[in-house]
Parts: C-alpha cells; sequence; structure tokens
C-alpha cells in the first residue's frame, strides 16, 4: 500500500475505503433504532418521554463531551505526529551510518588489495544490517516477531551469544555475484545455518550492538579515527534512543479509565438525546440523533485507530513503503564500489569549467574598461 494523501473532493462525501464507517456504523445503528422506538411511542402513544426544556441538558452534557474529545484527540494526535518525527529519524541515522561506513572507513595499507576486498565485504555486510534494522524496527512496533518473516531473513543471519538471544543465524552476506562470504570480524568459522524460531525479544537492539561491534573493530585497525568512531557511536545511539522512545508511545496509551469513561459518556448522551429532542422537532429526531452519533463515535473511534499508527490500516503509517524505500537506497549505493574524488572533480588543465572560468575573468576584465 503506498501512501496516499487527502484531497479536497465533494467524491469524498460517498467515500467508504480509509473512512471511519466500518468503525462507528453499528453503534450509530442501535442508538438511531434505540431513537425511533422512543419517538415512535412518544408521538404514537400517550406515553411522553421527553425531558422539559428547562433542564438544559444538551449544553450542560455537550459542553463536557466537548472537552473529554477534544483531549482524546489532541493527545492521539500528539502520539501520531510524534511516531512519525521519530520514524524520520530513524531514516536519517541510517542514511548517515551508511554514507560514513561506505565512503570513510578506508583500509589502513590502501595498496593491499586483499584487505581492501574484506573491507568491502564488512561495509556491504554492515550496511545491510541497516537494512535489516529498519525491517525489525518494523516487526516490532507491529509486535510480529521480526526474525521469521521473509522480508528479514536476507540481513539479519547472525548467531549471537547474548543472553536470552540465543538463536539466530550465522551472518553471511551475499555478493554482487552472489557468492556467499563469511562475515569475519563477527565469527570467522563457518557454521551450518540455523533456522528461524520464534524469538521474543528485542530484535532491533540486538542488531545495533553488532553495528557497535563493528565501529568499534575498525576502530581498533586503525581504519577509522576517533572523531568518526565517536559520531558512528552517537548515531548508534540515537537509534537506540529512538527505539525506546517507539517503546514509550507503544506501552503509554491514555489511562484506561479515562477511556471507558469516555466511551460510557458517549453513549449516555447519545441515547439521551431522544429524549430531549422528540417533543421539539418530532420524526426528525431520528435524523438528527443519527448524525450526532455518527460524528461523536467516528472521533472517538479516529482518535483510538491513530493513537498507535504503527499497524497495517489504512489510517496506519505504511511502514512496508517506508522500508522499501531505505532498502531501495542502500542497494543503489552498494551497486557501485564507494566513490573516489579522482572520478569527479573537475581536471582543472582541460575541463570546461577552465574555460567558464577564464570567460568569467574576460567578462569583469570587460565590464571594468567599460566603467572606466
Amino acid at each position: 500500500m503506498n501512501v496516499e494523501y487527502y484531497k479536497p473532493s465533494l467524491l469524498n462525501v460517498f467515500r467508504f475505503k480509509g473512512s471511519i464507517i466500518p468503525n462507528v456504523i453499528l453503534q450509530t445503528l442501535i442508538i438511531t433504532l434505540f431513537t425511533a422506538i422512543i419517538t415512535g411511542v412518544h408521538i404514537t402513544t400517550n406515553i411522553k418521554l421527553s425531558i422539559p426544556e428547562s433542564l438544559i441538558l444538551i449544553p450542560v452534557t455537550g459542553f463536557s463531551i466537548s472537552l473529554l474529545l477534544t483531549y482524546r484527540l489532541n493527545s492521539a494526535c500528539n502520539t501520531y505526529m510524534e511516531s512519525r518525527k521519530t520514524w524520520s529519524g530513524v531514516v536519517v541515522c541510517i542514511r548517515n551510518i551508511t554514507r560514513l561506513i561506505w565512503v570513510d572507513i578506508r583500509s589502513a595499507n590502501e595498496t593491499d588489495k586483499k584487505e581492501e576486498k574484506e573491507i568491502l565485504i564488512e561495509k556491504r555486510a554492515a550496511i545491510r544490517l541497516l537494512v535489516g534494522f529498519a525491517f525489525a524496527l518494523k516487526h516490532f512496533l507491529r509486535g510480529e516477531d521480526g526474525n521469521i518473516l521473509e522480508d528479514i531473513k536476507p540481513y539479519l543471519s547472525v548467531r549471537s551469544h547474548l543472553p536470552g538471544f540465543e538463536i539466530l543465524n550465522q551472518l553471511e552476506i551475499i555478493t554482487d555475484n552472489q557468492t556467499p562470504k563469511t562475515l569475519h570480524f563477527i565469527n570467522k568459522k563457518k557454521q551450518p545455518v540455523q533456522p528461524f524460531i520464534d524469538l521474543k525479544h528485542n530484535l532491533p537492539l540486538e542488531i545495533t550492538l553488532y553495528i557497535s561491534s563493528y565501529v568499534t573493530t575498525q576502530f581498533r585497525k586503525k581504519r577509522i579515527e576517533v572523531p568518526m568512531a565517536n559520531v558512528l557511536l552517537a548515531m548508534i545511539n540515537e537509534m537506540v534512543l529512538y527505539i525506546t522512545r517507539f517503546e514509550r508511545i507503544l506501552k503509554t496509551p491514555l489511562p484506561l479509565a479515562f477511556s471507558i469513561h469516555l466511551y460510557q459518556t458517549l453513549w449516555i448522551y447519545c441515547l439521551s438525546l431522544p429524549f430531549q429532542f422528540v417533543a421539539i422537532v418530532g420524526w426528525l429526531t431520528i435524523v438528527i440523533v443519527f448524525f450526532v452519533a455518527f460524528i461523536l463515535f467516528g472521533v472517538e473511534r479516529i482518535a483510538a485507530e491513530v493513537e498507535n499508527p504503527f499497524g497495517d490500516g489504512y489510517n496506519h503509517f505504511d511502514l512496508d513503503y517506508f522500508c522499501e524505500t531505505i532498502k531501495r537506497e542502500v542497494s543503489d549505493i552498494l551497486k557501485h564500489e564507494p566513490p573516489d574524488d579522482s572520478h569527479w572533480v573537475f581536471d582543472f588543465e582541460s575541463s570546461s569549467f577552465t574555460n567558464d572560468i577564464t570567460q568569467s575573468k574576460e567578462d569583469v576584465n570587460a565590464n571594468n574598461e567599460i566603467h572606466e
């Protein structure tokens, strides 16, 4: 599902897909049926079920409902926007770490071709772990066991000896010619591939451990300097911060008592409406109550849906699209060797850039002569 933006159109009045109608139609119809019964009894019989107008219940209860709904919706929208900003921060970290690893990590001995090849393999493996981090985070947010899903298998074949993270696959990478190479900075001894099993742990967090291990290994081998190592480790720290922030968003909904009270209050308010309107507008009460119930329950359900935007619903974040974007960007980078400035810097002796500079100088001299 691609991201779809709202476009003002008269046809949206009749749109069902993406709307909140499926979530509120049952409650609305129940209240409307109740209203029809009350209205029918009041009009066709001698039993009068109306509430005296002097009680002014509508303004009092309506004001309370509006306050509760406003707070509910504002809280949900704030959570929604904070979640999107947090995911954007994750993308920034992945892009920056990918760039720094791919370009700035060099061999201590540039003439050692064998070492350069090993470094290139390690770079690809570490960067693929970053893509795996995005997919693992997606499944983590959805409460899925990401390590058993197909989209994450190519990136997370690692064996961990940490408590609670016992069985993951041996880390391997597939180079451009599809030749498996064992990543030696984690485990030099190749072991048989283990099947993916149902693990319930924080997989994104574990991936940051391997990425951090890669950075410290490169520093120990003097392939990066202290400032670069600090920058990379700081961005890994930010990734852990974003994981924790997502956990806070997921595990800190509005208090249950507030949600229950709001829902109960909505039902009480909507069920009391026919008693307040029937003596004033008669049969029109049914139509009025239908639209009031639809609006109020719709707002409440919208807030409940966007409060946790990590699902696969129509109004949730398209995390699959976000992850595929990261995958595509990283794949494009890995298709080419790290850029060298000799490949793109202008040759000032023969390039058209030199001619442009010469022409600019001539234009400046001509202008000076005119002014003189």
